[in-house]
């Protein structure tokens, strides 16, 4: 069932958004996470170039306060990724992706559900550039991995079946 929301809804997840607008004026080590959070909020309200803003400002801040292979790095590398991809930036979207899973792969085991994620939103990058076959070998590895660490019956599994499926229509194998 979609959750439709109601104009309580949108009129608390602004409130929260500019509270968290807010406290990015705030210097300390909780910086980049409260406009990353605001960020999110703003893409509830399908606020995208608002969510752009503030995911950009959350990585610029993390890139400045964080070591540079921070597993909060890549988060907030990837949510600038899916900002541009909102926005139907793929090259951009997939430059972030990329970065995020570089400091993925020097920080957590190959099998671990985070990089499944990552590859799942790369597949995502690249069907958005028109490139199916890179779009299915990325869903690939991110349904490998959900496989091996996730119960069956799981809702990221039938998420990765259903974009293995998508990709594999745009190749046009049925």
């Amino acid at each position: 069932k979609q959750h439709t929301q109601s104009a309580d809804d949108i009129r608390q997840c602004a409130q929260m958004a500019d509270c968290f607008c807010a406290a990015v004026s705030l210097p300390g080590p909780r910086t980049p996470y409260y406009a990353s959070h605001a960020g999110m909020l703003w893409h509830k309200l399908g606020q995208y170039r608002k969510t752009l803003e503030y995911a950009q400002l959350a990585r610029d801040i993390g890139r400045a306060v964080l070591p540079k292979n921070h597993p909060v790095l890549a988060d907030l590398s990837g949510n600038l990724g899916t900002a541009f991809g909102d926005l139907g930036r793929y090259d951009q979207e997939l430059r972030f992706h990329l970065e995020a899973l570089q400091i993925r792969l020097k920080t957590l085991p190959p099998d671990h559900p985070d990089l499944a994620h990552i590859y799942s939103s790369l597949g995502t990058a690249y069907g958005g550039q028109g490139d199916p076959q890179r779009e299915l070998e990325y869903q690939q590895k991110a349904l490998k991995i959900r496989l091996s660490c996730l119960p069956a019956g799981h809702p990221d599994l039938a998420d990765s079946y259903d974009k293995v499926g998508s990709a594999l229509c745009a190749l046009g194998e049925y």
